[in-house]
């Protein structure tokens, strides 16, 4: 006689490990040319760099003492082009991409006036999944003193949100704001270099995100905002489901 024995295995969701930040920092030129900014990355597994700058000249190029190779995120820009940012990320082993005394520099002679924003994390790459670009959003005005950037379909819970805003110099920083997010740093413009603020939002629940930056008067400005998450590792049952193995004997 054969009897039949169930066996009911339910597979466990893993708890995702929570993106932490590191550390950030910024600069403006101060020849309207070129800016290095140096930071202690250490420990950090995702970085993302944001370059505001004036469209109508000629680029400065970017690069850091690491060597990395960075990813462009996407370009947002005013419609005249005067407000053009750029927004990069590079992720992989901590040991290789971050350090002591990591300098980050646009080098150019085009008088683009570049302000730069550095934004570090941890908790990418993790043995639970491989860290990915998710979603972006992109705006701009020639003419406005709030400026609003948004990714509309819900972002999961976990993910990393970066938002980046450059102006032109001709108006002052007032607020860059949203719910669950935090100011890490801001760049008042200059005669050498344009205006940026960079915030940034560790989502604890799935929900769209928008950040509005405001300024003290109205010009052209632009803006760019990309959510990272961990796609979870390929392979084997979902996690979730419940699994039934038959043994007969």
């Amino acid at each position: 006689m054969k009897r039949l024995f169930l066996l009911l295995i339910l597979v466990p969701i893993p708890a995702q490990a929570a993106f932490t930040l590191k550390v950030s920092g910024s600069g403006g030129s101060s020849d309207g040319s070129n800016i290095t900014v140096t930071l202690d990355t250490t420990g950090s597994d995702l970085i993302l760099v944001g370059i505001t700058r004036y469209g109508g000249a000629s680029f400065c190029s970017f690069s850091d003492s690491r060597s990395n190779s960075y990813t462009n995120v996407g370009n947002s820009n005013s419609p005249d082009f005067t407000a053009f940012q750029q927004f990069f990320y590079v992720t992989g082993n901590a040991a290789t991409i971050s350090g002591t005394s990591h300098s980050f520099t646009c080098s150019g002679s085009g008088g683009d006036q570049p302000a730069l924003n550095i934004i570090t994390f941890s908790g990418a790459n993790t043995a639970l999944g491989t860290m990915v670009l998710d979603q972006m959003g992109t705006a701009g005005s020639n003419s406005s003193a709030s400026l609003a950037v948004s990714i509309t379909t819900p972002i999961e819970a976990n993910e990393v949100v970066v938002a980046v805003g450059g102006w032109n110099s001709n108006s002052n920083f007032s607020s860059f704001t949203g719910t669950g997010f935090t100011v890490s740093n801001t760049v008042a413009p200059s005669g050498t270099h344009f205006g940026t603020s960079m915030v940034y939002s560790i989502q604890t629940t799935a929900a769209a995100a928008t950040a509005t930056l405001n300024l003290s008067t109205a010009t052209q400005v632009a803006a760019t905002m990309a959510s990272f998450r961990n796609l979870p590792v390929a392979g084997g049952p979902k996690p979730g489901t419940l699994v039934t193995l038959g043994v007969g004997k």
